[in-house]
């Protein structure tokens, strides 16, 4: 292993990338010529990506598919104790399972937040250290306490 000097490791260390896109040089001279010469990297790059579209499209939608499922799943197992079931019906079907706001107020803070979208809420609860507020239920009985207030298995 090449030991890099105290600058290189700062700004690696300071840097916040997906865990995929780390990469640290491994001596100044790399670094002060990455610096020198960003424009040359992104024409080449840009050309890189033209050539090979279809590989660069697959590569980073199956990455990136993975390490939302991988967020997802990590919710999911926290807010359910590990089970991954629906509070209310206990549904074990994964994919019939989502996140639910306990208080509601789910549209505002979409709405409001656009990093709270889709799987940007899986990301934000993990990173915010899983808050209280949230539980796991499945689809029907998300959409039953939405519509109705509370779910019919309540009754």
């Amino acid at each position: 292993m090449v030991k890099n000097c105290k600058k290189c490791t700062k700004k690696f260390k300071t840097s916040f990338r997906h865990p995929h896109q780390i990469f640290c040089s491994t001596t100044c001279r790399d670094t002060l010529w990455r610096e020198k010469n960003i424009e040359y990297r992104k024409t080449e790059h840009k050309k890189w990506r033209n050539k090979n579209k279809d590989y660069v499209r697959i590569k980073s939608n199956e990455t990136m598919k993975k390490w939302r499922l991988k967020c997802r799943l990590a919710v999911f197992k926290y807010y359910s104790n590990g089970t991954m079931s629906c509070n209310c019906c206990g549904e074990i079907t994964y994919e019939f399972l989502c996140i639910d706001h306990i208080n509601g107020g789910g549209r505002q803070e979409r709405l409001t937040d656009p990093q709270k979208k889709g799987s940007g809420l899986y990301r934000w609860i993990i990173r915010e250290g899983f808050p209280d507020g949230f539980q796991i239920l499945c689809h029907n009985c998300n959409m039953a306490k939405g519509f109705y207030g509370k779910c019919p298995h309540k009754k």
